[in-house]
């Protein structure tokens, strides 16, 4: 348990959030849930033989695990987790992308027509500025007023 700890301070150390410790000590416990359903299921244990495995297992590992969820998390530094969140939907235009370019894979109308409406609706949800409302005579917006946001009328 006092491993578990220190592996959460390091993270949280490293990315100054408390979110990456939690989210290894997730990952953690996700590998060896996984480990044991397997071993449950009667599959073997077999560890890749070739070297180009291990280089493609390490890269998932670091590249698609830690580094996306650090740069992740600098980001929700700067945006909102609602406007963060459109991230994810960027991830199959990426894929199709990718697929067209390293794999020559075909793209058709409808997958080009798709992307363009994920581009537009990051763009709405994310990208967009804000639409402000004009202030109200007397009432101190949240920047001004700085302590707290208000809830809205009828709300407690």
């Amino acid at each position: 348990m006092a491993a578990n700890r220190e592996r959460v301070a390091l993270a949280s150390f490293i990315t100054g959030s408390v979110l990456a410790g939690g989210n290894a000590v997730g990952m953690a416990a996700g590998g060896a849930l996984l480990v044991a359903g397997s071993l449950l299921a009667g599959e073997p244990l077999v560890l890749p033989q070739r070297a180009a495995t291990w280089v493609a297992v390490g890269y998932l590992v670091v590249v698609g695990s830690v580094v996306v969820f650090v740069l992740y998390i600098v980001v929700l530094r700067y945006w909102s987790a609602s406007r963060a969140a459109y991230t994810f939907v960027l991830v199959p235009v990426v894929t199709v992308v990718l697929s067209w370019w390293l794999d020559d894979e075909p793209v058709g109308a409808g997958l080009v027509l798709g992307g363009l409406l994920v581009l537009a609706g990051v763009y709405v949800g994310a990208l967009r500025p804000a639409q402000v409302e004009p202030a109200r005579p007397g009432v101190p917006s949240p920047a001004e007023d700085g302590r707290r946001r208000r809830p809205p009328a009828g709300r407690p």
